[in-house]
């Protein structure tokens, strides 16, 4: 195949090792005018402007600006289906290679396939194999497919009953390599990363899409999102969101259409744990050091509190460095700031390490400034522990401010410190916060309810 590539940056120099060698590279594009005519490794860099001066079979685009160069070949006249992405061309390189991790357990009932993103220990994947697990009380016979996943999150789930099928280039498959759906008889497809392969398959079959999304997530996926604006209504399509906040995100960002509400369900693990045993009020924010989970506010509203409240009381940061450093340093800088060393950053924690620490955690802060759900506030309610929620997040909507935890403005430092202050000063309030927050779990995120609301939806109507 011959292929141009439209960027000769960073990201070129570090996929260029990946381009098949079944391909020949007979052209790049560079908008930087100070390049065109010139060669690199013995190729012409050609501006965009000439593009129809070559021949070519396909434009791979290398740049983080993807989504204006698209724009931008597509107002010189080329083909859309000509374009791609270079996550796409990358790919496209893994088709046809499969692992398949049986399950442990002797597998009956209907078979009901769901696709979900990277496998790990992370909200979609944990949505994903929750949703299998309640799935499989109810009688089903559960595969879970992902283009990539944590070998540890597969073996313990696979303890669990659960098939997992590993397939690279799952994201952006098309229906000749997707034969192997034919065999289940219902599909869920998890997360908005995974729409396109929903939308291949949906020409075919009946397909469940299930969002969790928030801004960020259409942001990266702008590139696609005409052909998810061509195919999605003539698919058999019919798509859920984990939360009305989740359902306002797609509609703002990518259309409007019908979607229903489908709020997951966890495992209930350890109900009534006695919170406040000591005299002082341990809260916790846990997520991964990241501008979107606004550490940063958390640590503005603890200065702000009274000193002898910081110094009497513990404050935790609980997840793992993020991908951005800058505001790494920035979160290492602010809690070196405080003198009586109140907030610690205990680092990531696994799954059994945080089920422990659960027990010495009196109050949850979800401080993000995007948020549809909460895996983490649901399993706090779970332990019966109260919570501290921006008002953006979609567990908002669960929350009755002063009955069952406490609600503040996102970014708003003051009103987080507010909130702080009203646990520390009303230590007694917290136990019946949580008996009511355990009572809210008890309602509504059960394995039981989830698996009542997944076989509505998948059981009988729809699929």
């Amino acid at each position: 195949m011959k292929i141009v590539i439209f960027g000769i940056g960073e990201l070129y120099r570090q996929n260029k090792k990946n381009i098949s060698t079944e391909d020949t590279v007979v052209a790049f594009l560079d908008n930087n005018e100070k390049m065109q005519g010139k060669t690199k490794e013995g190729i012409c860099i050609y501006s965009p402007l000439h593009i129809h001066r070559i021949q070519y079979d396909t434009i791979v685009i290398m740049s983080n600006y993807a989504m204006e160069m698209k724009e931008q070949l597509l107002e010189l006249g080329c083909q859309r289906d000509k374009i791609l992405h270079f996550a796409e061309y990358l790919n496209r390189q893994k088709k046809r290679k499969m692992e398949v991790y049986f399950a442990d357990k002797e597998k009956k009932g209907c078979k009901c396939l769901i696709i979900t993103s990277s496998l790990g220990y992370h909200g979609g994947a944990i949505a994903a194999v929750y949703a299998a697990l309640a799935l499989q009380n109810n009688g089903y016979n559960i595969t879970i497919a992902a283009p990539d996943g944590d070998m540890k999150f597969i073996r313990e789930f696979q303890k669990k009953g659960i098939e997992f099928l590993v397939y690279p280039n799952l994201e952006y498959a098309k229906w000749d390599e997707l034969f192997w759906v034919k065999e289940y008889e219902k599909i869920i497809v998890n997360t908005y990363p995974m729409i396109l392969c929903a939308l291949e398959i949906g020409k075919y079959r009946k397909v469940l899409v299930w969002l969790h999304e928030s801004d960020i997530i259409y942001q990266y996926m702008e590139f696609w999102k005409d052909k998810v604006l061509e195919y999605i209504c003539s698919s058999e399509i019919c798509i859920y969101a984990v939360s009305d906040v989740a359902r306002k995100n797609f509609i703002k960002n990518v259309t409007e259409y019908t979607i229903g509400i489908l709020p997951y369900g966890i495992p209930d693990l350890n109900g009534n744990s006695e919170v406040c045993k000591g005299s002082k009020t341990t809260f916790a924010l846990v997520g991964t050091i990241y501008p979107v989970k606004q550490q940063l506010v958390y640590l503005e509203a603890i200065k702000l509190l009274d000193e002898i409240y910081q110094k009497e009381n513990e404050f935790l940061i609980i997840g793992n460095a993020g991908k951005y450093n800058e505001y790494v340093n920035e979160v290492r800088k602010g809690i070196g700031t405080f003198q009586n060393q109140c907030v610690k950053w205990i680092g990531k924690l696994d799954r059994g390490e945080m089920e422990k620490k659960y027990r010495d955690i009196d109050v949850l802060v979800i401080a993000s400034a995007q948020e549809t759900m909460s895996l983490v506030a649901t399993e706090a309610m779970m332990y019966g522990k109260t919570c501290i929620i921006c008002d953006v997040a979609g567990m908002a909507e669960y929350v009755r401010h002063g009955e069952n935890g406490l609600i503040c403005r996102t970014g708003d430092a003051d009103s987080l410190a507010e909130q702080l202050t009203y646990c520390i000063e009303n230590r007694d309030m917290l136990n019946i916060f949580g008996k009511e927050a355990r009572k809210t779990y008890c309602k509504n995120f059960t394995m039981k309810a989830f698996g009542d609301r997944l076989e509505k939806g998948i059981g009988t109507n729809i699929l």
